[in-house]
């Protein structure tokens, strides 16, 4: 584990605890009497000593869970002007901007959603149903369309395939088609998923009048 503090302060810490200094004065916060820099820097500060996985999903949490924001993360960029893998942190932080909120999401992006159509779906649009509310990862507001990249961790088993399931008949009644795509789908057959959505909202296309 690693903790960012302010260049002044000095800390005693445990073998398992990483603290590591900065000596740009940065934004700070004071938490349990200890001042530290605020998440946006601890999380670009995370992608330089701890590698771009670690950094992406750093990221993804702070900014799905609402703890900050993609222009947060942006604007604290100031204070690392050396930052090695700047241009790939610029891209990431670009779509994080644009509403993908996964590691799949992001790689279906750069294999799947590369058309000009599939390119202008929403991201991260909700409905309301019934009183429960839904969030899915892209959608097409003409057709009616929802595209969702299932990952292992929250759609395998049982019971993810009866939520997954009650969704998709949830969105069905208000006339939104849901179309499912696995993490092997995304890298084993990127083109049949292009197809398939292409053809899909083709097909529920509004008849000219």
């Amino acid at each position: 584990m690693t903790i960012v503090v302010g260049h002044a302060q000095r800390l005693k810490a445990p073998s398992w605890l990483r603290v590591r200094h900065l000596t740009r004065t940065m934004p700070t916060l004071v938490r349990n009497d200890l001042s530290v820099v605020v998440l946006p820097v601890a999380l670009i500060q995370a992608w330089w000593d701890e590698g771009v996985e670690v950094g992406r999903d750093l990221m993804f949490d702070a900014v799905r869970r609402r703890r900050t924001t993609t222009s947060r993360i942006i604007d604290a960029l100031k204070y690392f002007p050396r930052l090695s893998n700047r241009k790939e942190l610029l891209r990431f932080l670009s779509q994080l901007s644009r509403g993908i909120r996964s590691f799949l999401e992001d790689l279906a992006d750069s294999l799947v959603l590369t058309t000009p159509t599939l390119k202008a779906f929403d991201r991260q649009v909700d409905f309301t149903v019934a009183g429960k509310n839904y969030c899915v990862d892209a959608f097409d507001k003409e057709t009616r369309t929802a595209i969702e990249f299932d990952g292992a961790e929250y759609h395998s088993g049982d019971d993810a395939r009866r939520r997954d399931i009650e969704r998709d008949v949830a969105l069905a009644s208000i006339g939104v088609l849901t179309l499912r795509f696995t993490y092997e789908d995304i890298t084993r057959r990127p083109a049949w998923c292009r197809t398939m959505i292409e053809r899909t909202i083709a097909s529920r296309q509004p008849a000219a009048a």
